[in-house]
């Protein structure tokens, strides 16, 4: 992968980390990790819902609640993988950039980088918002977890782990009050979870 690959590559990590399609659960479902369709995140069962593989580097699997659609979402677990030869810094060096750049134009932006004593992993936690002519109608809880990986066939790349909880309008700001503690236990578990041991086919 060339240097201004790599670049291309680490901006669309970053932009497909945030966003999500509210056509996805339409589409079909391909599990490119080999890994379980089921994960356990903090005592609660997440579903393979939707994935992506939209160019020869990216690879996506975003996991709801059983008895959730993307029409609405209140907790999601994200997971993927960027092929290719990474500096673990850099990576997470763009995503504050895209965070730092978000906190010009929403107000309840905001974010705490955690490295590892070992230096090999990264968790960003940071908070997003969306409003509608002046008024509050989204707040977003991520905790996004980042590590360098090598599969058994030698793809190398970059692994983000990611959760995701959700607030809508009227409970947006209940959900505000209420995330302190949600945030904590979370962040705590996401640190202590065992990573899919992904193999790319």
């Amino acid at each position: 992968m060339t240097n201004s690959s790599k670049y291309i590559a680490c901006i669309v990590i970053s932009i497909f980390s945030i966003s999500y399609s509210y056509a996805q659960d339409k589409a079909p479902i391909i599990n490119y990790y080999s890994t379980p369709d089921t994960l356990n995140f903090d005592a609660t069962r997440y579903r393979l819902a939707w994935s992506s593989h939209p160019n020869e580097y990216y690879y996506k699997h975003e996991y709801l609640l059983e008895n959730e659609t993307f029409d609405h979402i209140t907790k999601m677990i994200l997971l993927e993988f960027l092929k290719g030869d990474f500096n673990l810094h850099d990576v997470v060096a763009n995503k504050i950039y895209t965070l730092r750049q978000r906190k010009q134009t929403d107000k309840i932006c905001n974010y705490e980088v955690i490295k590892s004593r070992d230096g090999k992993e990264y968790i960003i936690d940071f908070i997003i918002s969306g409003s509608e002519d002046g008024k509050l109608n989204i707040v977003e809880w991520d905790c996004y977890r980042y590590k360098l990986h090598t599969d058994s066939a030698g793809h190398m790349g970059v692994l983000l782990l990611g959760v995701s909880y959700r607030g809508f309008g009227d409970d947006s700001m209940l959900f505000l009050k209420s995330l302190p503690e949600k945030r904590k236990i979370a962040r705590q578990k996401m640190m202590q979870f065992e990573i899919p041991n992904i193999q790319i086919e």
